[in-house]
């Protein structure tokens, strides 16, 4: 044992000082992100909905991420409910579990998810933050060996590693294209492996199987195919890899993924079939130039050039860092080192010791072209791009344009004055463009809005202009420059390695401000113990009934994680059979709004209409008269009374308005003597146009009670962020010494 443990302390040892440095440091922060269940989900939002405060251990929570918080997080849970069968029993369509969001299972399948296997082992809220640092430790590692093998120093391998994570693209949409960014390395470690181990071919097999279990999601694994691909013919023209190895290990990683095909071979083929995204296809182009442009000049889109207002701001995300620029200006201070400029002789060069870096500049191209341009219908068919959104396609553009600057820098020694100047350069040009371009001035609320959170919040009040943001934080490179500079150190590799990373990692994490949060995963979990869901699971969970809620909080999921039935849900897989025996014939007239992946709102309306892509709403009047479902003209969303009784209508508050624009989500009872209590109401009025109200009580239907107290307020709804329809006027009143046995009926009446 003292051997091994010598042996490991050796090979550490042995290690790069900046893989001993670095590794380490994120060797601990992933085990403190362990310790403390951390994981990226949003699911706060959720609790928000039900009134509940929930706070993030760091970070904040990202309304715009309800593909995660509000499908991705409630699937996994409902799996949980469902023990880990493949298809959701609690759900009222009794659909299998899709390939967009995998899940646990029992099935063949688990054999290959390995990121699911800590499921089968440990407790819900372990198993999903192990899952978690398992991904990130997959990207973490993998992309500094992945860039080692591309011929990039450890010093700028680790820049490299965290520029293509802490960026604007990845903030924003990591909890849905971590899957497939995290685990690319190991797909294109696979694709560039040289070794004659006869094990080679099986290992890559099984890479392929694991990778692609929890990443066939077919947006985010088109571009990063394409940089596979484009990683693999700079191997093989550096004659570390032959065509023959090339195609082996393309076979092996095919074979691993049509063996996770196979195995769920009716999801694919089910999604597969949707209008939506199965018949989506695209010819790319639309891209702006400024969201272009944002790969080389990070605050761009959020500096007023083009005004995100309304717009998704993952969609106006890029990788977008500063180093890009900083090389740019790097290799001009470079040119004093040529003693002629020679076109030729540069051309020359060009082609025989650079043809890997022009192989990675003609796929920045590529994307390039896709992005602001376009394809030909058949183009973006034959090349599989036409699956993949141009915008999406940044996350492929980017890490390509970082890997070409970054080979090229470790191509020779890094002058630290330089480097430290062209750094300087980028940011003040960075903050200049911006300004000159500039549409408007951020103001509080702006600031606000897109989640500008901390030192970034502070500088845009400060200022009231966020393109000030690079300058003060980047202006910073210039004093120490000008320090080191006298104090003569600048040839120190460590001393310029800090500045490197200083004035290029912690301002672009800066400026995009907005992170992820870490998120507790115990608090996932016990959505399913919170008072509203264990009141409202009291009467419905396990029963025949489904609950009908028009217009309310069935899209977000929460009701179907504690078992409740309700066609408000999201179908990732559509249940078309439930719909043929829902409405028969007229099926095939709707095909085209219900064959797709969808969240599902029950409306007051006379047809299904498509709010957009993957949101549906279906009329109410289809559930009408079938059996077992119920429409409650009123919201339960309170505590368990403190008292036994066996009259259910007793514990129920009841809303006057049909038409549930009037919701109560706590109900709260105090005994203060025999048969009698406090009682405290609060919620919330599902109406936008009802600004002033007046509140009554009834008891038992009929006696009008005076209210002790009332308090009105005026609180934001996350459902606002993905475009449902939300209340703005919050209540809460109190009724002191009523009998504890009393029904009340709650009335609102729009005041002047």
């Amino acid at each position: 044992m003292r051997q091994r443990i010598r042996w490991v302390g050796s090979k550490y040892r042995d290690l790069n000082p900046f893989d001993r440095f670095f590794g380490t440091i994120s060797a601990l922060a992933l085990m403190a992100y362990l310790l403390v269940r951390g994981t990226p989900s949003s699911y706060s939002l959720v609790y928000r909905v039900l009134g509940i405060n929930s706070s993030n251990i760091f970070g904040f929570a990202q309304p715009i991420r309800s593909d995660e918080y509000g499908v991705g997080t409630p699937k996994l849970i409902s799996a949980k409910l469902a023990h880990w069968n493949p298809v959701n029993i609690n759900s009222v369509y009794q659909e299998r579990f899709g390939p967009a969001f995998p899940v646990p299972r029992h099935s063949a399948s688990m054999i290959f998810d390995v990121f699911q296997w800590p499921y089968l082992v440990f407790p819900f809220d372990w198993a999903y933050t192990l899952s978690w640092v398992l991904l990130f430790s997959c990207g973490i590692f993998g992309w500094r060996v992945l860039l080692g093998k591309l011929n990039i120093s450890p010093q700028l391998a680790w820049l490299g590693v965290f520029l293509l994570i802490f960026n604007a693209f990845q903030q924003a949409w990591l909890t849905v294209l971590a899957n497939n960014f995290f685990t690319f390395p190991l797909i294109a470690l696979a694709l560039i492996n040289a070794s004659k181990h006869r094990l080679r071919l099986p290992a890559i097999y099984l890479i392929g199987a694991a990778v692609f279990s929890i990443s066939l999601y077919v947006p985010g694994l088109v571009p990063i195919c394409f940089v596979a691909a484009a990683l693999g013919l700079t191997q093989i023209v550096a004659k570390k890899l032959s065509w023959k190895q090339l195609f082996a290990n393309v076979f092996a990683l095919l074979l691993g993924m049509i063996s996770i095909i196979g195995l769920r071979f009716s999801e694919f083929q089910a999604l597969n079939q949707t209008v939506y995204p199965g018949a989506r296809m695209g010819t790319g182009g639309g891209v702006s130039i400024a969201h272009w442009a944002s790969q080389f000049l990070p605050t761009l889109m959020y500096t007023g050039w083009e005004s995100i207002a309304g717009m998704n701001t993952c969609e106006a995300a890029a990788v977008g860092t500063l180093l890009p620029l900083a090389f740019i200006f790097y290799s001009i201070l470079q040119l004093d080192k040529l003693k002629a400029f020679n076109i030729v002789g540069l051309l020359k060069r060009l082609k025989t010791q650079y043809i890997s870096e022009l192989i990675l500049l003609a796929t920045f191209g590529i994307f390039t072209l896709w992005q602001l341009k376009g394809f030909p219908e058949w183009l973006a068919t034959l090349s599989f791009l036409g699956h993949a959104g141009a915008s999406r396609t940044f996350m492929a553009s980017g890490p390509v344009l970082i890997i070409l600057c970054l080979r090229i820098l470790s191509r020779g020694q890094i002058d630290g004055r330089k480097i430290l100047v062209a750094i300087f350069l980028a940011a003040i040009t960075n903050g200049f463009i911006g300004s000159i371009f500039a549409s408007h001035r951020p103001t509080v609320d702006y600031v606000a809005k897109f989640n500008v959170r901390g030192f970034q919040r502070f500088i845009s009040i400060l200022f009231n202009h966020d393109d000030w943001i690079a300058l003060v934080v980047l202006l910073g490179v210039l004093v120490p420059l000008v320090v080191l500079k006298y104090l003569n150190i600048l040839g120190n590799k460590k001393i310029v390695s800090v500045f490197l990373f200083a004035g290029l990692l912690v301002p672009n994490m800066v400026i995009w401000g907005s992170f992820n949060p870490i998120y507790s995963s115990s608090k996932i979990i016990a959505i399913t113990k919170t008072p509203a869901a264990l009141h409202v699971a009291q009467y419905f969970r396990g029963s025949d009934e489904v609950i009908i809620l028009p217009g309310s909080l069935g899209p977000i999921g929460w009701l179907g994680n504690i078992g409740i039935k309700t066609p408000q849900a999201i179908q990732e897989i559509p249940p078309i059979n439930y719909w043929k025996n829902l409405i028969g014939d007229r099926y095939s007239k709707y095909e085209t709004i219900l064959n797709r992946y969808a969240y599902i709102e029950v409306s007051d309306i006379p047809e299904p209409v498509v709010k957009q892509g993957d949101y549906i709403q279906v009329p109410r009047s289809w559930f009408d008269g079938q059996p077992n479902y119920i429409i409650p003209t009123f919201a339960i969303l309170g505590t368990k009374p403190s008292h036994n009784s066996t009259d259910q209508n007793m514990h129920k508050i009841m809303c006057n308005k049909p038409d549930s624009k009037t919701t109560v989500d706590s109900l709260s009872r105090t005994s203060t003597s025999d048969n009698f209590e406090d009682v405290t109401i609060s919620g919330w009025l599902n109406d936008q146009k009802i600004r002033n109200y007046a509140v009554s009580v009834q008891q038992d239907g009929n006696t009008e009670i005076s209210i002790t107290s009332l308090t009105r307020n005026t609180r934001f709804d996350v459902l606002n962020a993905i475009n449902f329809a939300s209340g703005v006027s919050g209540y809460s009143l109190a009724i002191k010494h009523v009998k504890s046995d009393s029904c009340y009926t709650v009335n609102f009446r729009a005041t002047s």
